[in-house]
């Protein structure tokens, strides 16, 4: 325990610098309020280590889980935030189409 207690633990580098810290985060709110629009906006940058509204992003690995969404849905949203270029980083899990 004398081990535990005196050992200095680095802390992990922030994933957005002053705004986004390696934790467990939920975003709730009402429905249509763009929740799924800012979590692909983040995954993104994320993904690609671009700056975010002025803010410096460590790159990493993203896993952008719609549970919601079908094949359909989520190419129309990702189409609206990123227009014509295509998003190759990001992995995408999608709950089985019907």
């Amino acid at each position: 325990m004398n081990e535990l207690y005196e050992k200095v633990y680095p802390g992990k580098p922030p994933v957005i610098e002053g705004l986004l810290y390696p934790e467990v985060y939920l975003f709730v709110d009402t429905p249509k309020v763009g929740k799924s629009f800012l979590m692909a906006q983040l995954g993104y940058h994320v993904s690609m280590g671009l700056p975010l509204w002025g803010y410096a992003v460590n790159r990493g690995a993203v896993l952008y889980l719609a549970l919601e969404d079908d094949h359909r849905r989520l190419q129309s949203r990702l189409y609206q935030v990123f227009g014509e270029n295509s998003v190759a980083t990001p992995h995408f899990v999608f709950t089985p189409s019907s």
